[in-house]
């Protein structure tokens, strides 16, 4: 959603949305993977989860995110999010929290800044859960306006009821080994390179926390590529490699820091170029 896709009819007030290019029906059990070219004009409002740098699947509550972004836009008079660099968009819808609205501008009613920083929360839980409670809340806050001129204080959400029971995409019993993993990232800059090996049967949950990490060291302005290596592809030359930094780099890195990636690896790998081959 973007501000391309709200139509205003001036005389009767009504509303209308369109532009629905992009949009498909997903059940909570399905991921939506979308390419970033296809996004590339709607980045100032997407939803951290459609960046794909998430281990999160996409649902209609990344409509709320950008929803967000448009009334901050509309309140503030720009976006939360400002770059011509589509990687720094990125970065900012994932790790970076906007200016209250309220700091930028203190007669906004309190509650209207609050209303939006709960659209615009990073992790789709803490957002709203339903339409339905968002509208409650909006429709109380313009009848505190239209009765006496200001908007009072109260409670957010309390009538936002989802009525589908949605299990939390969040990982379970393995803090532990995501701060360890975490530490060992921090500590990069204080020592050299570090190996690891992550073991376990399969499905077990190796890719899963893999996954969980990959979303916070993006966070901490960190570079992150993974693939899965396969002995069914083991006769193609440097296949692995390939598909492990096709389209990472691409995305997590400007134009200037790709170009140097590519002039520096075959240097960097050809004492052991027959190793990865």
């Amino acid at each position: 959603m973007t501000p391309q896709s709200i139509w205003i009819e001036t005389v009767t007030g009504k509303v209308k949305i369109t532009d629905f290019s992009l949009a498909s029906y997903v059940s909570t059990a399905e991921r939506v993977s979308r390419s970033l070219l296809l996004l590339k004009e709607n980045l100032l409002y997407i939803s951290p989860e459609q960046t794909g740098r998430m281990n999160r699947v996409i649902d209609y509550r990344s409509y709320f995110y950008s929803l967000g972004i448009i009334f901050y836009e509309m309140l503030a008079g720009f976006s939360p999010c400002q770059s011509e660099d589509p990687m720094r968009l990125i970065h900012c819808h994932l790790a970076k929290k906007p200016t209250s609205l309220y700091q930028l501008n203190n007669r906004i009613p309190r509650t209207i800044p609050d209303l939006v920083d709960k659209l615009i929360c990073k992790i789709a839980e803490d957002r709203y859960q339903s339409a339905y409670g968002l509208q409650f809340d909006l429709e109380t806050c313009l009848n505190q306006w239209k009765k006496q001129g200001t908007i009072e204080t109260f409670s957010l959400g309390d009538r936002d009821i989802s009525k589908k029971l949605r299990i939390p995409q969040k990982l379970y019993g393995r803090e532990r080994e995501i701060i360890s993993l975490l530490n060992v990232f921090e500590n990069l800059n204080k020592s050299h390179n570090k190996f690891i090996l992550i073991s376990g049967l399969a499905g077990i949950g190796k890719t899963a926390l893999i996954n969980e990490v990959y979303k916070l060291i993006i966070q901490k302005n960190g570079y992150f590529v993974s693939g899965k290596f396969s002995h069914l592809k083991t006769d193609i030359p440097y296949y692995h490699i390939v598909q492990t930094h096709q389209g990472e780099i691409r995305v997590q890195t400007e134009v200037d820091r790709y170009t140097e990636f590519i002039i520096t690896l075959p240097k960097t790998v050809f004492p052991n170029s027959g190793v990865p081959t």
